[in-house]
């Protein structure tokens, strides 16, 4: 992208001040017009992200063989301690899976909802306060862990949600057997009823909020996926 258009897409980012907020299921757009707007509002926060040349094609295959083996490229002994890890885990393994599929894929924060129950549900004002100041013990009053989802979102608009089934393991008993599990798919059916709204961008996005935060969220380490530290951590 030259320097001019890149200016061009980047005064157009911050003139944008209105933001789309989803206040029931039915307004969340579809998932490609949302992640343009994602874009938007991560260049607005002064970061250097592209517009997605997205591609028709489907590289997740039906028993999600790719995925996995990608998983255990990295030596990863299990998967079982991604509960609550979502930031850690979609950062750590975004770049893992683009090169293994080879296409793009972006750590993607935002919410999730399960029909008209938002289940995660940050508000754009979060997202500039986290990039400010990082995760603070404020965001965690009056909840198991603040209030942020975090997948990774493939060039083929394909989402890969690494965490969300083994956190619901912990929560409730009747979800035991998801642990370790992952979902994949296309919004609205990556999880029957739920639907994902991306608002930010990119694992400078991430790394920013973690490096301002209470207690770093993020590894590039594979043997500290699952350590303690990530108690600060809930997806």
């Amino acid at each position: 992208m030259s320097k001019i258009r890149r200016r061009v897409q980047y005064l157009h980012a911050l003139k944008q001040t209105k933001y789309l907020m989803p206040k029931s299921y039915n307004e969340i757009p579809e998932y490609k017009a949302a992640f343009k707007q994602a874009i938007y509002f991560t260049r607005s926060c002064s970061f250097d992200i592209d517009a997605v040349n997205w591609i028709d094609k489907t590289f997740i295959t039906a028993d999600s063989t790719d995925i996995e083996d990608s998983l255990r490229d990295s030596k990863l002994a299990s998967f079982d301690g991604a509960a609550r890890q979502c930031l850690k885990w979609s950062h750590f393994y975004a770049p893992r899976v683009a090169k293994k599929l080879g296409c793009g894929a972006w750590v993607t924060i935002g919410q999730i909802w399960n029909r008209e129950e938002i289940v995660y549900g940050p508000s754009w004002n979060d997202l500039k306060r986290w990039i400010a100041k990082g995760i603070q013990r404020d965001d965690f009053e009056n909840r198991r862990g603040f209030n942020l989802h975090a997948w990774i979102t493939l060039q083929t608009c394909e989402i890969i949600d690494l965490t969300f089934f083994t956190t619901l393991s912990e929560m409730d008993p009747q979800f035991k057997s998801c642990a370790g599990q992952f979902t994949h798919g296309r919004d609205p059916h990556a999880i029957n009823g739920h639907r994902y709204y991306p608002m930010a961008i990119g694992s400078d996005f991430a790394q920013t909020i973690s490096d301002k935060s209470i207690s770093s969220l993020l590894t590039n380490n594979v043997e500290e996926l699952n350590n303690c530290s990530a108690v600060f951590l809930f997806d």
